[in-house]
């Protein structure tokens, strides 16, 4: 992130489990969406920010392992990131299915705030 240059950057494949925040040792703030605590580490979703990302955040949701949503302030206009996993070619039919219709949902969910 820092080599870029990037205030914000979005992580896949955390594989963490719950949801939650943490600051790491450089002063960085990562928000993350992962799976149950009885399901093994796979997958999971994470948005990482530096200290003036993190002044601008608005709100977060964790909507699941393989999504996570947070809006930011800015000059200009609000600012809406959706940071998603896609499954694979050979995930189960019904858990592609499941995480299409989730994002869908996310998106008229953001869409409908915009309005």
């Amino acid at each position: 992130m820092t080599s870029y240059n990037l205030d914000i950057m979005g992580l896949i494949e955390t594989k963490w489990k719950e949801n939650g925040e943490i600051k790491t040792q450089n002063e960085n703030f990562l928000i993350f969406s992962g799976v149950g605590e009885d399901i093994k580490h796979k997958s999971g979703v994470g948005i990482i920010m530096n200290k003036e990302a993190q002044r601008n955040l608005m709100e977060w949701s964790p909507v699941s392992e393989r999504i996570i949503l947070a809006c930011f302030k800015t000059k200009i206009c609000n600012l809406t990131i959706i940071n998603y996993y896609a499954p694979t070619q050979t995930t189960d039919k019904n858990m592609k299915e499941k995480f299409y219709q989730q994002l869908h949902e996310t998106i008229t969910v953001v869409q409908k705030k915009r309005l």
